[in-house]
């Protein structure tokens, strides 16, 4: 940098553009640990769901073995299909600039059957009602997995921001600001008055 261009007003411009990238890093950091700890409360969410999902799961297997027990599988196959109605509404929210998703409020009914069924029975209803009863965790579950691809995608835009914050352009204002003062500094008290 040239000693003419050095001047006290450009020091206490590049002196204020420093305090802001600081600033402005240390919100960044307050967001990355904001994102974190938004990240860990879904990650607890999506697993408790993820459990009921397993659960459920299991419970929908041994309806639909039972099933198969009692009409074997050519008797299941036509054995008309348990249609739903399902009407799905499904709450934003935002975390800073983050669209998130809220918990999905699901409608189900159920619709009567195209057909009625040669041999009903309460073992195929049961297993109609028991993988059923898995559209609603999995409508949420779906909600925390969108969550935490989001949130993750954000917390890692983040953490580049600041780090470029603190590596590239912090180092480069005081370095700049030095190289302005020290200029200041090799200047006469009567050039160093001129440029006031």
């Amino acid at each position: 940098m040239s000693e003419s261009t050095a001047s006290r007003s450009l020091a206490l411009a590049l002196s204020d553009e420093q305090r802001m990238l600081q600033e402005g890093a240390a919100f960044l950091d307050e967001k990355c640990l904001l994102l974190a700890s938004t990240m860990l409360r879904e990650m607890q969410a999506y697993r408790r769901v993820r459990a009921q999902v397993t659960a459920q799961r299991q419970i929908a297997c041994a309806a639909l073995g039972g099933a198969l027990a009692e009409h074997g599988l050519g008797g299941l196959q036509v054995m008309p299909a348990g249609a739903l109605e399902l009407r799905v509404a499904v709450p934003r929210r935002g975390l800073l600039g983050v669209p998130l998703v809220g918990d999905p409020q699901l409608a189900l009914r159920a619709l009567p059957p195209p057909f009625e069924p040669v041999r009903d029975s309460v073992a195929a209803r049961a297993c109609t009602d028991a993988w059923r009863a898995l559209v609603v965790p999995l409508a949420q579950l779906a909600a925390h997995s969108t969550n935490l691809m989001l949130l993750y995608a954000e917390y890692r835009r983040t953490v580049r921001r600041v780090r470029a914050l603190q590596n590239v352009l912090l180092p480069e204002a005081a370095r700049a600001l030095r190289e302005i003062e020290s200029a200041l500094d090799e200047l006469g008290p009567d050039e160093a008055a001129m440029m006031r």
